[in-house]
């Protein structure tokens, strides 16, 4: 097997790879584009974060690494991040992914990342040091979050490469349920 760097000319194949393979688990997944569009513009700096095995001279395994800082007690720590994990389904089970992901630890430890961060299923990849730290974070909506949000606002479908932000109609439910009677007025 062969890890190279993607390049500029890779962007539509690549982008293209990762949305079918994340649309395997996830059917309403975005387009990475539209989720980072930083990370990949069509330069062969940004397409060079992402590792990549080809197959017949296709994309058939892909694993991003990118620059960040974390901020502790305001000192800088230079972190890693893995994201875009990916395999095509004909090619699960040959260790592509294992060897993705040690060529980008390995890439981000020699340009002095001190931590890498997952964007992903730790559970997957605990072998790898990684696992779950930090604080959690809890969303929770309720009458007062939802007070500004009109009962006439249109309801779309959650998820989906065009669905814009939505409010469901279980908060609108929730809101109307729990809400003082003065703040339910249409506005």
């Amino acid at each position: 097997m062969k890890i190279e760097l993607a390049r500029a000319g890779d962007r539509t194949e690549l982008l293209d790879f990762l949305f079918s393979v994340f649309l395997r688990d996830h059917p309403n997944h975005m387009r990475f584009e539209r989720l980072f569009p930083d990370l990949f513009d069509d330069t062969d700096e940004a397409m060079g974060r992402h590792a990549v095995v080809r197959e017949s001279g296709r994309i058939v395994a892909c694993v991003g690494a990118y620059h960040m800082k974390l901020r502790v007690c305001g000192c800088d720590v230079p972190l890693g991040g893995i994201g875009q994990v990916s395999t095509g389904a004909d090619w699960l089970g040959r260790g592509f992914m294992s060897a993705l992901l040690k060529f980008q630890l390995e890439r981000l430890r020699s340009e002095g990342a001190a931590l890498a961060w997952l964007g992903g299923r730790h559970d997957r990849y605990s072998r790898f040091g990684f696992e779950t730290g930090g604080g959690a974070f809890s969303y929770g909506l309720d009458s007062r979050s939802l007070a500004g949000v009109p009962r006439r606002r249109k309801v779309e479908a959650v998820g989906g490469a065009d669905a814009p932000a939505a409010v469901t109609p279980d908060m609108i439910a929730m809101r109307d349920a729990t809400a003082p009677a003065a703040v339910l007025e249409p506005v």
